[in-house]
């Protein structure tokens, strides 16, 4: 297989697949893929997120008649987008074309592994920037940062699990909280805190440790305050529920030699939105973490 038709045949492969896997701040979104989308920010995308029972009271007798499951529906526009374009120099095209079919993959994988990791953080960043409408909001007095440490880490959690309980938000098992490495530094030394080994989505990329009912997990993407980088907005939320992202299915790479050079050229573009359809589901807190030795 030629190399401007194996790097682009082994991106189109990995994308979908490692693109989740990549992901960390999206495990709170219902997220769908669309193969056709237009490329001048104008599309929206109807993201399905899961549907809720009615109950009614009931004193005996005939059943009133059934409802359909109601399924909210979320409108997600397509307007932002991230751009691909690199360039090999002449060794590496010789290395890859030199090799096996699948030391030549291997090595080819190794931009296409890049790529998607960079677009993933894009997600993620414009996902925690949604932290101002969530419907669920802990800070200090006067909207001023509350300072965490080892000592009040875990009540932490517990507060926002009341909230969360109050709210009618909490579903035992799904919920997640979104945090910088900063206060998962603080986690990791509360005393009694252990491992958690339930399940293959706790290994997801980002998941540190369990505490107060909360999975936890790690992203560098959380939100720092402008004036403070001491000052953080963790997210939390359900699991799939919270938030809604929608992404392009299918980014080709076009192979091209650059007009003023001879190297192998691969570009591409990809598009994808986020929202929050269910504010009274998300949580943030405004948090100060200062780590001193």
């Amino acid at each position: 297989m030629s190399l401007k038709t194996l790097i682009p045949t082994l991106f189109q492969e990995e994308w979908e697949k490692n693109l989740e896997n990549e992901l960390v701040i999206d495990i709170l979104s219902a997220t769908k893929y669309d193969a056709i989308v237009k490329r001048d920010g104008s599309d929206e995308i109807n993201v399905r997120l899961p549907g809720e029972v009615s109950v009614k009271r009931w004193g005996g007798g005939d059943l009133a008649d059934p409802e359909k499951v109601a399924s909210s529906i979320a409108k997600i526009k397509i307007d932002k987008g991230c751009q691909i374009n690199f360039a090999l120099d002449h060794a590496q095209a010789v290395q890859i074309s030199g090799s096996s079919l699948k030391e030549a993959k291997q090595l080819s994988s190794v931009y296409s592994r890049d790529a998607v990791q960079k677009f993933a953080e894009n997600i993620d960043r414009d996902l925690a920037k949604l932290y101002p409408v969530a419907g669920i909001w802990m800070a200090g007095a006067s909207d001023a940062a509350i300072t965490l440490t080892v000592d009040n880490a875990a009540k932490f959690l517990s507060v926002m699990k009341a909230r969360f309980s109050r709210a009618k938000a909490w579903k035992t098992g799904k919920m997640v909280a979104i945090c910088p490495p900063e206060l998962t530094a603080l986690f990791n030394q509360v005393p009694g805190l252990m491992n958690s080994e339930k399940g293959f989505e706790d290994r997801k990329k980002g998941f540190v440790r369990e505490l107060a009912g909360w999975k936890i997990y790690e992203s560098n993407n959380v939100v720092t305050d402008s004036s403070d980088d001491d000052v953080f907005y963790p997210l939390f939320g359900i699991r799939g529920e919270s938030m809604a992202s929608a992404k392009e299915k299918n980014i080709d790479l076009i192979h091209y030699i650059p007009e003023k050079g001879l190297d192998d050229a691969f570009k591409g573009a990809g598009m994808y939105g986020v929202g929050c359809p269910r504010p009274d589901k998300l949580g943030a807190a405004k948090v100060k973490v200062n780590l001193s030795m």
